[in-house]
């Protein structure tokens, strides 16, 4: 069969591990674990006992939910949402537990119960299909706890279908059962021999003969429901002088409404004059004929409409007066009509809160599936409107005392419905978005801040507009790189170094380093230099402390090189408060900085928020990258890590090298100038390049080298060069942005970030120029801030100040023959 019908399938194996897959031998699809589709869960294998050369692979592991009310699987199909698919789910519970005490529990698809599965023994095998089209992109499958025994799954499959077939008034269809009637192998058919992935279970009943054709054709599959062509070239035709076909199945609620599909082909050679015609009747009346089966084509009969009755349904296929030949039937699918009336949360507003969970990683465990429906199992911390049927909106919102970090975000104002929000006491920093303090001002929304120290609650706060801290941020390195070559003025050789750094009594003996370290119990950062430890001082002050790793000539050279570099100045450098010097025992302790570095920021917290005024380096510091760049408490940045760094020119034999000609390549992969590694020629012009990275960094919240799938990766340089050339400059400003920024300002950024990173030096701007050409950037960003916060200042003095205060597989029962 083609392989592109395969495009799109979801193929699960519940309870494997994390990240393995395997092409099943039978079906050739590649199964893959469930760890991507959903957070919860235990992984078990069934017992030993039940496993058999021929149970499908899909059976012999489960993943199963001790915790929680609802479990969900979020299933996001490649044609989204308004399509057609098939969802099948399969269920063996095998004594996985080895409790020997099989469970009962509910399943929901979406926002409503899809089906009970009450498994009745251990080698029991339930399987639970539906064909689905859902109103949103995310498709949950939820397993629900009924207090009757641990939920658990096996397999979970998705299957793309065709948008014409399996039509219906309204409604899903579950399958109720579907058979290959006329089978001569007993063997059950899916994939490959069907394209959908569809399961024919092969039935033999005592009053109906098999017949079959002598070859089989794939003009068998021919029209658009594609039915297997090995299911069609068997069938079956009335048995025991019997004139016609006879099934039916009971109905327990007259109100169940029921699709129809039979297949017919004529897969018998008809001599001259014969003529197979036939007529189908329901509950004794006429329902579909007469039908005259083409030779080796397939024929689907359905209803258009659902059919219904008390009692039962009785279908009879009988031959017609004309014809010579007796009925034939070659293949069939009954489903009952599953109705789910619910809408779900309005996709928007889905978007925000899984937003808001994904930002902040809020571990909630009742945050899966729907935010709010079912209303039996609404998400911790919301409350929704009842619309009826009618979707829900989130009104309520508390995550107050929750451990949230960083800025507010933006999708908060995205949750167009809310009425209250509760943030308190967590630790924001920041302003608060305008559109929030906006509505909280307007009176249609109770907003609650109280216990975030460092975040700013009105609307007077600088810097609002985000794309200034990174600006601000770059001129602030600039500066930083500046004040370099003021300290190594200063700088002495290795004996007054020590001289000088004994006379300010900052030697710390390795066994206090051992003490305040608590033996080097948290590691809290670590790099070529060895590993830094969490400590704490007798009275309390908390400090970082850096820890050579290996004794080598080279690492205690650059220990005493950045130890000595402190002595003179801290001025915008992580302090140092201490050294130790027993060899092999090196390390520096440094005050502690509560916020990380600039790296970390960008890959997961905020932009920065910093300006300061700029000058020209005449150093080269040779790592100049965001993870040498520390944030305190404040978000105050503090330079670190300049073992590396070396003079520009010599001067009175003070600086560590007389030349810039170095035979050993430093840096870091990323942010190593090019030329620098194929030359060895270093000059200042590569830390212009380094820096032209970090801008790039602020500018896209990308990281240097970008990876690209699984082995792949790029550049930064090389993956924002062909959007600059098609003019997208928005495409390159980091997405959480939200597109607030002043295009003009961030082309200007990104125009001089470009000149920064061009592979000859020559080419590249000094770092005066640079200073100066984003010094502009700034004054064209900051300049309808100063306007706005002039008139809010005025609007202050006219009214009282804001206040934000929160209120308060068993196979489904078929049709029977008669």
């Amino acid at each position: 069969m083609d392989s592109k019908y395969c495009v799109g399938f979801i193929s699960i194996d519940c309870g494997i591990a994390e990240g393995s897959d395997y092409k099943d031998n039978t079906t050739g699809l590649l199964y893959t674990s469930d760890a991507k589709f959903i957070d919860t869960g235990i992984n078990g294998k069934i017992s030993s006992k039940f496993t058999s050369a021929t149970l499908i692979p899909q059976l012999t592991n489960v993943r199963s939910f001790p915790e929680g009310a609802k479990n969900c699987y979020t299933l996001r199909p490649k044609n989204g949402k308004n399509n057609n698919y098939l969802i099948r789910a399969f269920f063996m519970y095998g004594n996985y537990d080895s409790k020997d005490q099989p469970p009962e529990f509910k399943l929901h698809l979406g926002v409503e119960e899809w089906d009970t599965v009450n498994i009745t023994h251990s080698d029991k095998i339930v399987r639970r299909e539906i064909i689905h089209v859902p109103k949103t992109d995310d498709i949950y499958v939820c397993l629900a706890n009924t207090g009757s025994g641990t939920p658990f799954i096996s397999a979970l499959e998705l299957r793309p279908l065709d948008n014409s077939t399996y039509t219906t008034e309204s409604g899903s269809l579950e399958l109720f059962t579907r058979v290959d009637v006329g089978s001569t192998t007993n063997e059950t058919v899916r994939y490959k021999d069907d394209v959908f992935d569809r399961i024919w279970d092969p039935v033999s009943w005592d009053y109906w003969a098999p017949i079959n054709s002598r070859y089989v054709s794939g003009t068998l599959s021919n029209n658009e429901y594609k039915p297997p062509s090995n299911v069609m070239s068997t069938a079956v035709i009335p048995g025991l002088d019997s004139l016609s076909l006879e099934f039916y199945w009971d109905t327990d609620d007259p109100s169940q409404q029921f699709y129809v599909y039979m297949y017919f082909a004529e897969v018998e050679q008809l001599e001259a004059g014969e003529l197979r015609e036939f007529k189908i009747s329901l509950n004794g009346g006429s329902w579909r004929g007469p039908i005259v089966p083409e030779k080796m084509i397939p024929t689907t009969i359905w209803n258009t409409d659902s059919i219904s009755a008390p009692g039962s349904l009785n279908f009879s296929i009988s031959k017609t007066d004309n014809s010579t030949r007796p009925p034939i039937l070659n293949a069939l699918e009954i489903y009952s009509v599953k109705h789910f009336l619910q809408s779900p949360t309005g996709q928007n507003e889905v978007d925000a809160i899984k937003k808001i969970k994904s930002v902040y990683k809020v571990m909630k465990s009742s945050w899966q599936g729907d935010p709010c429906i079912p209303r039996d199992y609404l998400w911790d911390g919301l409350t929704c409107s009842d619309n009826g049927y009618d979707a829900p909106s989130i009104i309520s919102l508390n995550l107050s005392s929750s451990n949230l970090t960083g800025r507010i975000d933006g999708s908060f104002s995205n949750l167009t419905s809310l009425q209250h929000l509760n943030l308190s006491w967590n630790n924001f920093i920041g302003s608060v978005p305008l559109a929030l303090i906006k509505q909280a001002d307007g009176g249609t929304l109770s907003l609650s801040l109280d216990g975030n120290p460092h975040l700013c609650k009105t609307s007077s706060c600088k810097w609002k507009n985000p794309i200034v801290p990174i600006v601000s941020c770059a001129v602030f390195v600039l500066v930083l790189l500046g004040v370099f070559a003021i300290f190594w003025i200063y700088k002495r050789k290795q004996r007054q170094e020590e001289k000088i750094m004994r006379q300010n009594n900052r030697n710390v003996s390795y066994s206090e380093i051992v003490s305040i370290t608590g033996n080097f119990q948290q590691v809290i950062g670590k790099g070529g230099f060895g590993k830094v430890y969490s400590g704490h001082l007798s009275d309390g002050t908390q400090v970082a402390v850096k820890m050579l790793s290996s004794p080598s000539i080279h690492g205690s050279k650059q220990c005493r090189t950045e130890a000595s570099f402190f002595i003179y100045i801290s001025i915008n450098l992580v302090s140092l408060l201490g050294y130790c010097d027993e060899s092999p025992n090196m390390g520096l302790m440094y005050e502690y900085m509560a916020n990380g570095n600039l790296q970390e920021c960008l890959s997961g917290c905020i932009p920065l928020e910093y300006l300061h005024n700029g000058c020209k380096p005449p150093i080269i510091h040779r790592d100049v990258k965001t993870a040498n760049i520390l944030l305190d408490e404040k978000l105050q940045a503090k330079v670190a890590d300049f073992g590396l760094s070396r003079c520009l020119t010599p001067e009175n034999g003070n600086c560590l090298s007389g030349s810039n000609f170095s035979t050993a390549i430093s840096g870091t992969p990323g942010y190593l100038d090019p030329e620098y590694y194929t030359s060895l020629r270093l000059d200042e012009k590569s830390d212009v390049y380094s820096f032209g990275i970090v801008l790039l960094e602020l500018i896209t919240g990308q990281p240097p080298i970008i990876k690209q799938g699984e082995e792949s990766m790029l550049h930064i340089v090389q993956w924002v060069s062909p959007i600059i050339k098609r003019g997208e400059i928005r495409d390159i400003v980091d997405q959480r942005l939200q597109g607030d920024f002043d295009i003009s300002s961030v082309g200007k950024a990104i125009d001089i970030a470009m000149a920064c990173v061009t592979y000859s030096s020559t080419t590249r701007p000094t770092m005066s120029h640079v200073l100066l050409e984003l010094k502009g950037c700034l004054n064209i960003e900051i300049a309808p801030e100063r306007t706005r916060s002039m008139e809010e200042d005025n609007e202050k003095q006219a009214n009282d100040s804001l206040e934000m205060i929160f209120v308060s597989t068993e196979i489904p029962k078929g049709p029977q023959e008669r």
